[in-house]
C-alpha cells in the first residue's frame, strides 16, 4: 500500500499542523490527486515530506517516472528512511524495469562512492572531530602545557577525522550528481533546439549532472554518452 508521508510521521512538523497543506489532505482525503497535487505546488518545500508528496500524488495520477523521480529526491534528503525506501522499491518494481536499467549511467565508482556518501560519513567524522577538540581544550586546560597536551591521543582522532572530513568533500568534487528527469525528453549535441538530436529519454530516467549554460544541462545519460536537455525538465538531487 502507497501511503502519504505527512499523514503518518509527526516529526517532520504536518500532522498536527497543516497550515498551507490543509488543503492537500483534504483533496487526498477525497481521492481528488489532481486537485491536490496542485494545491501542494502552490507551497513548495525542500523537504523530504513535500518531495514524497509529489511522488506518491504522481503514482496515484499514473505519473510512474516523475514519481519516481519526486521519490529519489525525498530519499537523497532522508536517506535512511524506511518508508521512503519501500514505497521508491514498490514503485521501481511496478515500473517493471530491470536494477541494470533503473540506472544505466552510474559506473562502478560512482555506485561505491555514492554508498559511502550515503553512510553520512562527513557528519561521523565532523562529530569525531568535535569531540577531540574538546578533549584537546580539555586536557590544555588542565596543564597550560601546549606541547604536553599535542603528545596526548587525542591530536591523533582530531587528524583521523580531519582526514575524513576532507575524503567526504572529495566524494562531492569526484562524483558528478545525480538527477532525474520529469518529462520525456530529447537529448542534443548543444545547449539549443538548434543543435541535432543525439537520443530519447524517458521520464523518471537518471542522468548525471555536468554542467549548465543558461536554461540547459550538459547530462550524461550513459556510462559514455553525454547530451544537452533544457534544465526545467531535471530534478537535481
Amino acid at each position: 500500500m502507497i501511503k502519504v508521508l505527512f499523514f503518518i510521521l509527526p516529526f517532520f512538523g504536518f500532522a498536527h499542523n497543516w497550515g498551507n497543506w490543509y488543503p492537500v489532505k483534504m483533496h487526498y482525503d477525497q481521492k481528488n490527486y489532481l486537485k491536490a497535487l496542485e494545491e501542494l505546488k502552490k507551497y513548495p518545500l525542500d523537504s523530504p515530506s513535500y518531495f514524497f508528496n509529489l511522488g506518491i500524488l504522481n503514482y496515484h495520477l499514473g505519473n510512474l517516472g516523475k514519481s519516481r523521480a519526486y521519490l529519489e529526491k525525498a530519499s537523497s534528503l532522508k536517506p535512511h528512511h524506511s518508508e521512503i525506501k519501500k514505497n521508491l522499491s514498490q514503485i521501481q518494481s511496478q515500473w517493471k524495469l530491470k536494477y541494470s536499467e533503473l540506472d544505466a549511467v552510474s559506473k562502478r565508482e560512482e555506485i561505491l562512492l555514492e554508498k559511502l556518501k550515503s553512510l553520512s560519513l562527513g557528519n561521523i567524522f565532523g562529530l569525531l572531530n568535535l569531540v577531540s577538540l574538546i578533549l584537546g581544550i580539555k586536557i590544555y586546560a588542565q596543564n597550560r602545557n601546549f606541547f604536553h597536551t599535542w603528545k596526548k591521543p587525542w591530536v591523533f582522532l582530531f587528524l583521523f577525522s580531519l582526514l575524513g572530513l576532507g575524503f567526504d568533500s572529495l566524494i562531492n568534487q569526484w562524483v558528478s550528481p545525480p538527477a532525474f528527469l520529469l518529462q520525456n525528453q530529447v537529448v542534443r549535441s548543444g545547449p539549443s533546439e538548434d543543435h541535432p538530436k543525439l537520443n530519447s529519454l524517458a521520464e523518471g530516467m537518471k542522468v548525471r549532472y555536468l554542467k549548465q549554460s543558461n536554461s540547459w544541462v550538459q547530462v550524461r545519460y550513459s556510462q559514455q554518452d553525454v547530451g544537452w536537455i533544457p534544465a526545467l525538465t531535471l530534478l537535481k538531487l
